[in-house]
């Protein structure tokens, strides 16, 4: 008598899934998987907007991952698992990006641009230039008077300012 068998169902396309650490660095989000692995693990991407905890989160395609990477917070729509962790063309036929673009860094609009990035060769800074670049960045003398504490030290001899003698300041000695 021979047994019968049931034959092995083929794995429906719709139910393929990849781990999340896996995935992002096959998309070469990450440059290694134990970075991926990290990040996942501190709990900063969401799926579907379900913050994922979990490195071995299944991702599938369709899902929608937003996480914040550098200075830039991105959104990505898995389109295939892939493989491998391929060339840069290959990991960007993984995803679609979501993301709103970033402005382009050559075009400078007037009214954000700040007093301390200045276009390079353009001289040296006005008196006004260089004092809005000082409050901006909290350095350089202030209208309170001299960054130094104490009062002052006029004149090669150290004559204080009106020629009394010399001017001590605090924790001098004789």
């Amino acid at each position: 008598m021979s047994a019968l068998v049931a034959p092995e169902k083929p794995a429906a396309p719709d139910t393929a899934t990849l781990r999340l650490d896996k995935w992002l660095w096959h998309a070469r989000v990450f440059k290694t998987r134990s970075l991926a692995t990290r990040f996942c693990s501190e709990g900063r991407i969401r799926i579907g907007g379900r913050v994922i905890d979990k490195a071995h989160y299944a991702v599938k395609p369709g899902d929608v991952l937003t996480f914040a990477h550098g200075r830039d917070v991105k959104v990505l729509r898995v389109v295939a698992l892939g493989a491998r962790r391929g060339p840069a063309p290959e990991a960007r036929l993984l995803y679609e990006d979501l993301s709103t673009p970033r402005p382009d860094p050559s075009v400078v609009n007037p009214i954000e641009a700040s007093p301390a990035q200045r276009t390079r060769g353009s001289g040296r800074p006005t008196k006004a230039e260089r004092r809005a670049t000082d409050r901006l960045t909290g350095g350089g003398p202030t209208r309170d008077g001299p960054t130094r504490d104490g009062p002052t030290r006029d004149g090669p001899t150290g004559e204080g300012p009106t020629g009394e003698g010399p001017t001590r300041a605090p924790g001098d000695r004789d």
